[in-house]
């Protein structure tokens, strides 16, 4: 529960960040900061500081953890105490991209937060470090933890401190957390280890351990050791192991959305993605067809996710001259000249390319009313709850522009600039829900697919009333002029307008947090060939003459999602070669139909997780 958060918006792997004195109070419940530090952890520091160290008590009402009967603040001690790495905390901005791969870095020397722009990339150092936990002999027991779980015993006096703490004063890390001198017992070239420390270290000591018997401080020799915290510790390939499978699980609950969607009457998984040069780019993970083994084609629910999909539109009832207008809102016809933004004034030119291109049809032209749009020239992306907007470029044109000093539309010309390059652009936006569509409602049917167009939707929409339902808008802009470009605009929003959209093809839908954290990059899929796409088999089947799909020798008549894991010694990442990605025998499954045992232990040379579907 604390690593795979039961939440759409929280990123698998983030931790529960612990419940500290810093707002007052023990409460048992998640605080919003972590600590300084400084002295008993005091004061808190926000969420992009490189100086966070995340340690207080476990917010066991968040997590719905039942610790029993307890005094108020819980002097006693009977709550653990959690230490998490600032790194996996909810509210941080520094770690931008949280998943396996994170696994293989390191702490980083001095800590830093860096905030590029989306998408963003797989990290190749860490903002914060890990946590390390020492044995009482000072050595590393791991130096990549993540969470540190210490139940305190009742107060006891350290050799640096005495430890006190009531209801009404339930005192600080220091007051529970024990410390110890390393070696035990010395006198000299002493290193402090301390749970209290604030410098993301911890110490174990066993229980009932005593001072050894060559001591250097001989009164101690044989002595308890005046230690009576009980720990436990979880490195990041652990947690990354838990949040993987919160990953398969949301990615089968978006399969099974997938498939028992009425309205698309779909009833087979869709074709993967197959590995290409392109693979990294996030526009590119649409299917194809007779994939059975590839990379997870996904769209997300979020207004920076993109995703490559062909789609066709129609719009009628609409006159082109009506709806043309230009940045500034004036302007009712296609007239050939355009108001561009220059230094020291404003300027209009004329393009006489404007009239040939308002006939053109290639791709549906920039002013047309229809298109069919190939998957390798569309992009469409959420635009948050159920709007759609998907746009192409219609490719750049020189033309001979030229330019005018004075503000009079194409007039007082003073002298031609050089040729310019014409950029067109389209941008569609549509609803993709049929309650949005009033007052005659949206039909929504799947189409009959071919080959190459192995699932879609099919929208049609009457738009009697309602205004800007849809709106198909043309940019054009040219190089040489700063500022803004003029947009040309068809809208369906009169009466008698229809608006058809078929041909788009339709994933599984996927939270935010999939494609910010780069999962999509590690999330790949094998099915059964009866249980993919149309037809029922593929033809030619690529793992003929089987039709069902072998896990560690089981038959399987559904498929398989596989979490890649952390990449190995042995690969490299990004790359569009699946042994980058997938172990052994599993690279070769979109032929033999086969995958390896999922419950084998993972190793340094097999890390690939395997969740079977039902």
């Amino acid at each position: 529960n604390t690593v795979a958060r039961p939440s759409s918006t929280i990123r698998p792997g983030t931790l529960p960040t612990p419940d500290a004195w810093g707002n007052t109070n023990y409460d048992g419940t998640e605080d919003n900061q972590c600590l300084g530090n400084t002295t008993n952890g005091l004061p808190w520091v926000g969420s992009t500081s490189t100086t966070k160290r995340c340690l207080g008590k476990l917010p066991w009402k968040t997590i719905s953890f039942d610790v029993g009967p307890g005094e108020s603040h819980d002097p006693l001690g009977r709550v653990p105490w959690l230490a998490i790495s600032s790194n996996l905390v909810f509210y941080d901005a520094c770690l931008l991209v949280l998943n396996s791969d994170v696994a293989n870095l390191p702490s980083p020397g001095s800590s830093t937060c860096i905030t590029p722009g989306l998408p963003y990339p797989q990290p190749s150092t860490l903002p914060q470090p890990w946590l390390t936990v020492f044995d009482q002999d000072g050595n590393v027991l791991s130096n990549k933890v993540a969470a540190v779980l210490i139940l305190p015993g009742s107060p006891i006096s350290t050799e640096t401190r005495a430890q006190s703490r009531t209801a009404t004063n339930p005192g600080h890390p220091v007051d529970y957390l024990d410390s110890v001198n390393v070696p035990l017992g010395c006198t000299s070239g002493c290193t402090l280890y301390d749970n209290a420390g604030l410098n993301n270290q911890f110490v174990m000591v066993p229980s009932g351990a005593t001072y050894p018997s060559n001591s250097q401080d001989a009164a101690k020799r044989g002595q308890p050791v005046p230690f009576n915290d009980v720990l436990v510790y979880l490195t990041i390939d652990e947690v990354m192991y838990y949040a993987e499978k919160r990953v398969a699980s949301e990615l089968a609950k978006a399969l099974k959305s997938f498939i028992t969607d009425t309205t698309t009457g779909y009833t087979k998984y869709p074709w993967l993605q197959p590995l290409s040069a392109t693979f990294f780019n996030e526009y590119s993970l649409y299917s194809q067809p007779n994939t059975l083994l590839g990379a997870f084609p996904f769209m997300v629910n979020d207004s920076n996710a993109m995703y490559r999909t062909e789609f066709s539109w129609n719009l009628t009832g609409a006159t082109e001259s009506t709806y043309w207008e230009s940045t500034s809102g004036t302007g009712t016809t296609p007239n050939p000249c355009h108001q561009v933004r220059t230094i020291p004034s404003n300027r209009w030119v004329r393009n006489p390319l404007i009239t040939t291109l308002n006939a053109s049809t290639a791709y549906g032209g920039p002013f047309a009313t229809s298109a069919s749009i190939p998957v390798t020239a569309g992009t469409c992306k959420w635009l948050g709850g159920t709007k759609v907007q998907c746009e192409y470029d219609a490719g750049s044109t020189s033309s001979s522009f030229t330019s005018y000093s004075s503000l009079t539309r194409c007039n007082s010309q003073t002298s031609p600039s050089a040729a310019l390059t014409l950029t067109v652009s389209r941008i569609i936006s549509f609803v993709h829900q049929a309650s949005d569509c009033t007052p005659t409602p949206a039909v929504k049917t799947y189409s009959s697919a071919s080959g190459s167009d192995v699932h879609r939707w099919s929208w049609n929409c009457a738009n009697t009333a309602v205004p800007d339902i849809i709106l198909v808008k043309d940019t054009i802009s040219q190089t040489g002029y700063s500022g803004l470009p003029r947009v040309a605009k068809l809208n369906s929003d009169g009466p008698g307008q229809n608006f058809a959209l078929n041909g788009m093809r339709y994933h599984p839908i996927m939270p935010s947090w999939f494609f910010h954290n780069r999962w999509y990059a590690s999330a790949f899929a094998a099915w059964a060939p009866g249980a993919a796409n149309l037809p029922a088999t593929p033809s030619p089947n690529p793992c003929n003459p089987e039709t069902t799909l072998k896990v560690g020798g089981a038959t399987v008549n559904t498929g398989a999602i596989i979490l890649a894991g952390r990449y190995l010694a042995s690969q490299t990442r990004p790359n569009n070669t699946l042994s980058s990605y997938l172990d052994g025998n599993n690279t070769s499954a979109g032929t033999t139909c086969a995958l390896t045992n999922p419950e084998q232990p993972l190793s340094s040379t097999l890390n690939d997780n395997i969740f079977v579907l039902p």
